[in-house]
């Protein structure tokens, strides 16, 4: 008899609601609910690192009775992408910084770093996953076809949603 597959469900969102405070924390934590409890997972495992704060999902993977996991990848090369809002002074992408840019205008890049980071998420989670039969994997709503592609290639079971 063989070893059924892990199963990992992705759960791709905007960062936004990970940042405890925010307005779609409560929509992040229904969903989170939801799938915890349809899918009997185990862990909930978060594309963040520790520099960037505490988040809703690391304190609410405990109460809901999940362990927790912060898979991300650190700000230093390769893994370091450009600030992605144009608006914003620390904008460093294609573009120039621009004020008046729209404040949802986000670039994606560069695509090299964005490669790096996700083969590292993907061991990360593969390594994490060593003792668990199944976990959601909460990332940003840009890495989710990619992300699903390389983990079935590694043998997981994968079930995608995005939080709009």
């Amino acid at each position: 008899m063989t070893n059924p597959r892990k199963k990992i469900v992705i759960l791709a969102i905007a960062h936004e609601y990970e940042r405890l405070g925010d307005p779609g924390n409560t929509k992040l934590e229904e969903c989170i609910r939801y799938l915890g409890r349809k899918f009997k997972v185990q862990i909930v495992m978060e594309e963040w690192t520790e520099e960037q704060g505490r988040t809703l999902v690391a304190e609410l993977a405990p109460k809901l009775g999940f362990d927790f996991a912060r898979i991300g990848t650190p700000d230093d090369e390769p893994f370091r992408s450009c600030w992605p809002q144009i608006s914003h002074p620390a904008h460093d992408g294609t573009l120039p910084y621009d004020p008046d840019a729209p404040p949802m205008l986000h670039e994606y890049g560069p695509l090299d770093a964005q490669a790096a980071r996700e083969e590292q998420m993907v061991r990360n989670i593969r390594k994490k996953m060593e003792d668990y039969g199944g976990g959601i994997f909460i990332v940003g709503i840009a890495h989710t076809h990619s992300l699903h592609s390389k983990l079935v290639e590694m043998g997981f079971d994968v079930t995608s949603y995005i939080v709009a």
